[in-house]
């Protein structure tokens, strides 16, 4: 008799240690929220993680970029696609000073003319002086050119003379110098962002027949175009004195 009173009371005290070792009762902190039961899962819930475990971030964590986005492009860029064109490198280099443009013989439907003259030029976004590095391709031996900050409209008056040279038996002419152009695109050109409008703004920089430009009274006194080189992109210059 006192064998089973004893061993009752063992079990007894198994049942309870057991209670005790299985955590703190529902509602205590560090325990489960009450309604849990010990299969991980409100008693109400039909299956999958509790509510309690099923909680996202707290709102301090950080939930992806900020809302006006990432970076965009460093001021400055020369308008147009700032990377490969198709004579090599468009636009501005990096965030130099430095930017690039070609020019293209154009058909009179203004497009680019395959196989026809073209020319790429290097100049600074700002400066006390506007310096280009002009390298024209494919022109007529023996002509003489001139490279022209154009405002419209026409006869581009206002319109100033960057250089002038001669192309060589191979059709090519290099120009290089520097010029106190003012700002780019001047304020009377029809292509300032004052006048523009909807249109895309920018300076126009043609490469046109010497004999069709009057660069001391500053406007064009010719036209023909089959014999020029236009501008891809617009550009912008500005003047820091």
């Amino acid at each position: 008799m006192k064998k089973l009173f004893f061993l009752v009371l063992i079990v007894a005290l198994l049942a309870g240690t057991t209670t005790v070792l299985a955590g703190p009762p529902d509602g205590v902190p560090g325990g489960r929220p009450k309604g849990a039961s010990s299969g991980g899962r409100p008693d109400s819930a039909s299956g999958g993680p509790p509510e309690w475990a099923r909680r996202g971030p707290p709102d301090w964590a950080p939930r992806g970029p900020p809302e006006d986005g990432p970076p965009g492009r460093p001021e400055g860029w020369a308008p147009g696609p700032p990377d490969k064109g198709n004579r090599g490198r468009r636009g501005r280099a990096g965030r130099s000073n430095v930017a690039f443009i070609e020019l293209w013989q154009k058909d009179s439907d203004w497009k680019i003319v395959e196989g026809g003259a073209w020319s790429k030029m290097k100049y600074n976004l700002s400066g006390s002086e506007f310096e280009f590095v002009f390298n024209g391709h494919g022109l007529a031996p023996d002509e003489n050119y001139t490279l022209i900050y154009y405002p419209d409209p026409w006869p581009g008056t206002g319109l100033i003379c960057l250089g002038s040279g001669t192309a060589n038996e191979d059709g090519n002419v290099h120009l290089q110098g520097s010029e106190n152009t003012g700002d780019l695109p001047a304020s009377y050109d029809h292509n300032h962002p004052d006048n523009a409008g909807e249109n895309p703004s920018g300076a126009k920089v043609w490469l046109v027949l010497s004999d069709d430009v009057d660069c001391e009274n500053q406007k064009m006194v010719g036209w023909n175009p089959t014999e020029y080189l236009f501008e891809y992109d617009l550009i912008t210059y500005e003047d820091t004195d």
